[in-house]
């Protein structure tokens, strides 16, 4: 029914109308928002999936053990999902680093550019990461670069909750936020 077609309906059935319609727009919006993507719904663009990814934020793990015990952070290979605040976005990949348990040495990807350098850990989950990354020019994503390593520059302790990794600075503020999953390939 149009609403030139309720122009001869009583006040009472024009409220009822009005309310109908109302319904009708606020399902519509409803599904519309269902059919979104989440940012970690696991794929990579149109119907192609990632399987990369292991865990996410939304499905923390669940157990009586310490995280420590589950997800070493040397050798575990850790998807980025938060830098400085901002989610991370994916450019020629996802955004992943992996410490290594031999040879002190980071190796990963910025999401454009290849991600190397070289870390120290001390006591009390003391952490120092130094990085770098290559020059291939992505549209947009020299920012999350250059927050990347600036993250990595401040960080000076880590946490490893249920989440995952988490990396803070000085003042205990988070820098950077990942998540435990397979080898990227």
């Amino acid at each position: 029914m149009s609403i030139n077609q309720l122009s001869f309906l009583s006040k009472n059935n024009r409220s009822s109308a009005v309310f109908c319609q109302t319904i009708f727009v606020v399902s519509v919006g409803v599904v519309l928002a269902a059919c979104q993507s989440s940012p970690y719904s696991g794929t990579q663009g149109a119907g192609k999936k990632n399987p990369r990814i292991v865990a996410h934020p939304e499905k923390p793990i669940q157990t009586r053990q310490p995280i420590q015990k589950l997800t070493p952070l040397q050798g575990t290979t850790w998807q980025i999902l938060e830098i400085k605040g901002r989610v991370a976005s994916i450019h020629v990949e996802r955004p992943w680093m992996q410490l290594s348990n031999q040879t002190n040495r980071i190796q990963g990807s910025t999401g454009c550019n290849p991600l190397w350098g070289e870390y120290t850990l001390g006591t009390n989950s003391a952490l120092k990461l130094r990085g770098y990354n290559g020059r291939r020019n992505c549209a947009y994503a020299l920012v999350q670069e250059a927050n990347l390593l600036d993250a990595f520059d401040q960080t000076v302790t880590y946490r490893l909750d249920a989440a995952g990794l988490v990396l803070l600075d000085n003042r205990q503020n988070v820098l950077l936020r990942a998540t435990a999953t397979a080898r990227p390939r």
